[in-house]
């Protein structure tokens, strides 16, 4: 079963081991190797994208026509840019699961 935790909350758990009767000498370096473990664990929480920076939120005439008023998405107002997954309108800080990072082009 996975959980979300807190990172710290762990880390913080394992060094008051050290003030605990259980704890010997002997085990402190147990207790840095345990630390190490966690601190390096990657996130279970999934890195959340927001519609303005997926690479599915295009401005409508990016959808429906080979020629664009522009190739920049910043110089279309958010009223002008859609979802091509859904035909629901999706604001710039909404997002889905879905969504897809946008690579950024300079």
């Amino acid at each position: 079963m996975n959980d979300l935790i807190s990172r710290q909350g762990t880390i913080d758990a394992i060094m008051q081991w050290e003030s605990e009767s259980y704890l010997t000498i002997n085990n402190l370096i147990d207790k840095k190797v345990a630390r190490a473990i966690i601190e390096n664990l990657p996130s279970t929480q999934p890195e959340i994208i927001c519609c303005k920076n997926c690479k599915h939120w295009i401005p409508y005439d990016w959808m429906f026509s080979e020629v664009w008023q522009s190739q920049n998405i910043n110089d279309y107002p958010e009223d002008e840019i859609g979802c091509d997954c859904s035909d629901i309108a999706m604001k710039a800080n909404d997002f889905c699961s879905r969504g897809e990072k946008r690579e950024v082009t300079t």
